[in-house]
């Protein structure tokens, strides 16, 4: 099991603490190409060789087809099956100087309690980036359930996947998705990671493992 983190914006983050969001779709990169035989590969660094990602019902042999969505699977540089991901999100600390006018009983949070975007979006303060959010104010953890490899396209008719990623329609999404990304094309591929959300920080729910 590795532990790492994974960046979502303030309407996601929304989306998986209302438990509407349990799987999220990422690009992969760099992006496959043609082999010329049929099916289309890319260059995996971590498995420092070029991995097959499509064409898996013209291989005939079970075995073979199972051990390459086994190899896409182990070849995906954001999660594997069982890994721990830390949501980082928007946030900023609470500053009584600036936010607290109490002159007498107070139920103001501390100074230096993490506020977030998503949950706490009620004034003018500034915001720092999900990239700069520490391990230790994050407040999602997300339990890793499975790891594929699609089409960008494949989700389109896909009205149950839509709404595991926390949308109402395929335009919704295709709106965010490009917002983030850019524009896309039906047959870039992505990586597909479903998930269990933990409303927990990531060392704390670890620390409440049983041990081994």
């Amino acid at each position: 099991m590795k532990t790492k983190p994974i960046i979502f914006n303030a309407q996601m983050v929304k989306a998986l603490i209302d438990g509407d969001k349990i799987v999220t779709r990422r690009p992969v990169s760099p992006k496959p190409e043609p082999s010329g035989l049929g099916y289309d590969w890319w260059p995996s660094n971590r498995l420092e060789s070029m991995v097959q990602v499509s064409g898996f019902k013209e291989i005939g042999c079970d075995y073979k087809r199972d051990f390459i969505k086994e190899t896409v699977k182990d070849a995906c540089p954001i999660a594997q099956v069982g890994d721990l991901l830390y949501v980082r999100e928007t946030f900023r600390f609470f500053n009584s100087s600036d936010e607290c006018s109490c002159s007498d009983y107070c139920n103001c949070p501390t100074d230096g309690t993490p506020l977030y975007f998503a949950t706490h979006n009620d004034c003018e303060s500034k915001w720092k980036p999900s990239i700069h959010m520490p391990r230790k104010f994050s407040r999602l953890t997300l339990k890793v359930t499975d790891v594929r490899i699609e089409k960008l396209n494949d989700l389109r008719k896909n009205e149950e996947q839509i709404k595991k990623e926390g949308f109402e329609s395929w335009p919704r999404f295709k709106h965010v998705w490009e917002g983030i990304y850019g524009q896309s094309k039906p047959n870039d591929y992505v990586w597909v990671i479903e998930f269990d959300v933990i409303n927990q920080n990531i060392d704390d729910y670890i620390k409440s493992l049983p041990s081994k």
